[in-house]
């Protein structure tokens, strides 16, 4: 005899090829920044003398990294990935455990 209470419905299952697709995404996004980081260097330019700086003339060198559009699209990607698997993950785990039902005999 039961109590009159239901068990939730089962949510449905993400399948494995999201999955795969989210970890392929993040691993092309890395593989693409890596790429244009280390493989990529800038050319030699020959040709080009220092001259001596004008008096009232300040250097400032220019702040941060230059990051080159190959770089942009690589780390938008790993981030799109990165986004995806930690959805997948946060729905895994929101999974509610399942419920037993106890038969009283």
């Amino acid at each position: 005899m039961t109590d009159g209470t239901t068990s939730p419905a089962p949510r449905p299952r993400i399948p494995r090829v999201l999955w795969w697709i989210a970890a392929a995404v993040t691993t092309g996004g890395i593989l693409m920044v890596l790429f244009d980081a280390l493989i990529t260097k800038p050319q030699a330019s020959f040709g080009w003398f220092a001259y001596q700086p004008l008096a009232a003339a300040a250097y400032f060198q220019a702040r941060g990294t230059v990051v080159s559009p190959p770089m942009w699209a690589g780390m938008t990607v790993a981030v799109i990935g990165l986004l995806a698997l930690s959805f997948l993950l946060g729905r895994r785990s929101a999974t509610p455990p399942p419920v037993k039902e106890e038969v009283s005999g």
